[in-house]
């Protein structure tokens, strides 16, 4: 028989329930300072509003400068294409989701590269480790006429061809040893590259030679299967990529730790992008002398020839040596980027473990793309998130609320299956 259920079957609430959520985005935390928490060896702001050096706030600092055609940034400021890069250009404002950034300092800046402008860092074996993260924001430009944010694009002027976000850039050297994969000669010094390919999506790599698929480099897919095509793609299939070219900005945290890529870890958007959504990648994501650490290109900037030069615009890098972050650690960045402290179960990112990241819950049980309650980051919203929710789950002060164990009300619904077949409002038994 169905049984009509409120909006929670489960919680008894003696105050309203509006009273739970207070207004999203406070911005009473501050992005800088949970970066500065988890004592980066290099942090480049870019805040700088004029071509020159590029400070280093990390804990171990090496200034770099730019380099290539830039000049400070004009406002409004000018079109993609123009004939130079832009230093002060502004920096992260809206999420995917529309969200404020109000972590950010309403007079924070980002470096818009325009395929002209980039920053070089010095000796790449300086920003090198086999266990190794690297933080950053980056936005593409629009698709073309017609277009704008949320459009997914594969081809110019999105990305031409080897574009870099990030580069250490040095010529790495496979080392004796036990690992498995020293036959495969896989670079044992702590190479790290993060790409935009031309047909190619988001791809990184750990090696500057990749002899073998998915040991030294991968990629993950667009989103939209008509924009990537035929492939490659992982276990996951087609519609399991990600839409990052697409004229919104986005965070990305990707950390290595030893010579296998089993041991990278990749977060986007404060969601974590599992191995299963990753497609091998053996395309000659290279080095180029001098072997300088880069930021927004491989080779010197600007580079026309290569088309090796980001497009778009970059913000915040952060770099840790001998330090892997943990997801949490990667979704806590994401979150103070929107103003508040991460606490697990807060699915809806407002402060607060309250009902409504329930329903979020709720709503994306069973997806492996909507991961916003994947609070155990296996890269699948089920059971185990629930958990995660209930045991961080405290209700406001004057509140009466009854939680249950995991085998009642909704989660008997949902392991039975039955959330496909029933009103979101509607238990079965």
């Amino acid at each position: 028989m169905l049984v009509r259920i409120s909006t929670l079957p489960f919680l008894a609430f003696a105050l309203a329930a509006s009273a739970l959520s207070p207004s999203w985005g406070s911005g009473s935390v501050k992005y800088a300072d949970v970066v500065g928490s988890l004592s980066p060896d290099h942090y480049y702001r870019l805040d700088e509003t004029s071509v020159g050096s590029v400070w280093d706030a990390g804990g171990s600092p090496q200034h770099g400068v730019h380099e290539g055609n830039g000049m400070a940034s004009p406002m409004p400021e000018p079109p993609v294409g123009a004939p130079f890069g832009y230093a002060g250009s502004a920096g992260p404002d809206l999420s995917v989701d529309g969200e404020s950034f109000a972590g950010f300092e309403t007079d924070n800046r980002s470096l818009f590269c325009n395929n002209s402008l980039a920053a070089n860092l010095g000796d790449g074996l300086q920003f090198a480790h086999t266990t190794m993260t690297v933080s950053l924001w980056f936005k593409t430009p629009s698709c073309g006429p017609g277009k704008g944010p949320g459009d997914e694009c594969s081809y110019t002027p999105v990305s031409e061809g080897g574009e870099r976000l990030f580069s250490n850039n040095f010529n790495g050297a496979d080392l004796p040893g036990d690992s498995e994969l020293d036959a495969s000669e896989v670079d044992d010094l702590g190479h790290l590259q993060i790409n935009f390919g031309s047909g190619a999506n988001l791809v990184i790599s750990i090696d500057n030679r990749f002899s073998d698929p998915l040991k030294s480099s991968f990629q993950v897919p667009h989103a939209d299967p008509l924009v990537h095509g035929e492939g490659p793609y992982g276990a996951a299939g087609p519609g399991s990529g990600l839409a990052v070219k697409d004229n919104q900005w986005h965070h990305l945290v990707v950390s290595r730790n030893g010579d296998s890529l089993d041991d990278v870890l990749l977060v986007v958007d404060g969601q974590r992008v599992i191995q299963d959504r990753w497609a091998d990648s053996t395309d000659s994501w290279g080095v180029t002398e001098p072997y300088d650490a880069r930021i927004g290109t491989r080779t010197t900037a600007p580079d026309p020839a290569s088309r090796q030069v980001f497009n778009g615009w970059l913000d915040e890098v952060s770099v840790w040596l001998g330090k892997q972050l943990s997801v949490a650690e990667a979704v806590s960045l994401y979150y103070a980027a929107l103003g508040v402290e991460f606490t697990p179960g807060d699915y809806d990112r407002n402060g607060m473990v309250d009902e409504s990241d329930f329903d979020v819950w709720r709503a994306t049980f069973g997806s492996t793309l909507e991961l916003a309650a994947d609070g155990n980051f296996d890269g699948r919203v089920d059971a185990a998130d629930f958990t995660v929710w209930r045991d961080h789950f405290e209700p406001a002060a004057g509140l009466f609320v009854a939680v249950p164990e995991p085998h009642a009300a909704s989660i008997s619904l949902v392991l039975a299956g039955l959330l496909g077949v029933c009103s979101a409002r509607c238990i079965k038994r």
